[in-house]
């Protein structure tokens, strides 16, 4: 589903654009103090102007300098280093995260387990996310369908 929003006087549509995702460089979301990625709007051949929406890079590793290890149980603890920040197969495509603000969306960074089995495996994955939590307060929670922000689920719990 697409969002419709004026852009100096030109309709514009908002959507992920999938080739903008493939040209993230690495070191794009090294950054601690900022893992997010503005929008960005182009225009098409046809014309019409498209906005890629706000993007969240969420890599636990860079971000919060955690080593994690690999939570499959025949590694036995083989540390995962960050490879790549999505795929574009449907189980690990970006999710919308809905936000006091106005949606965006949050991109999974993809990590490679050490061990000879060398899997990958996301940052998002329930089993990381349990251990992540041990340790720090994650920005938003994720559900098996939906992803909302700390903000926002604070806002309907209290109501």
């Amino acid at each position: 589903m697409a969002l419709q929003q004026t852009f100096h006087n030109t309709t514009a549509k908002m959507q992920l654009n999938w080739d903008y995702l493939a040209r993230i460089p690495m070191d794009s979301h090294s950054n601690t103090n900022n893992p997010i990625l503005p929008p960005v709007a182009f225009q098409m051949e046809n014309g019409a102007v498209v906005i890629n929406p706000t993007l969240v890079i969420f890599d636990p590793i860079r971000q919060y300098k955690m080593d994690l290890e690999c939570p499959m149980q025949d590694c036995n603890g083989a540390k995962l280093m960050s490879v790549g920040v999505y795929t574009q197969t449907k189980r690990h495509r970006p999710r919308r995260v809905y936000d006091n603000g106005g949606p965006y969306f949050l991109v999974a960074s993809k990590y490679r387990c050490d061990s000879q089995k060398s899997h990958e495996i996301m940052s998002t994955d329930e089993r990381l996310l349990d251990r992540i939590k041990e340790n720090i307060l994650l920005p938003f929670v994720i559900t098996h369908k939906t992803v909302i922000s700390r903000p926002m689920c604070n806002t309907i719990v209290r109501k």
